[in-house]
């Protein structure tokens, strides 16, 4: 599993786990937030030369729930060795 979903995740549980009622909500808004707009996006881009997170079809399917980026966020990793 990617350490960048996994580190938004520990930084949405300390950010939005504060606020009390729905904090699993509230912890999963933050992540996706980070995962989304963070700096982890420029990391990738560095890497790889596209502000995306690389996955293929199988990867994105077995993802636990709480550590799937945003749609906007991932690019197939097919399509990203083609280019």
């Amino acid at each position: 599993m990617h350490a960048t979903l996994s580190a938004a995740m520990v930084s949405g549980e300390l950010l939005g786990g504060a606020g009390g009622g729905d904090s699993e909500k509230r912890m999963l808004e933050v992540a996706n937030l980070l995962r989304e707009y963070g700096v982890r996006l420029r990391i990738c881009e560095k890497n790889t030369g596209r502000p995306s997170y690389a996955f293929n079809a199988i990867q994105r399917e077995f993802l636990p729930f709480p550590y799937k980026p945003p749609p906007s966020t991932i690019q197939d990793l097919t399509s990203s060795l083609i280019h």
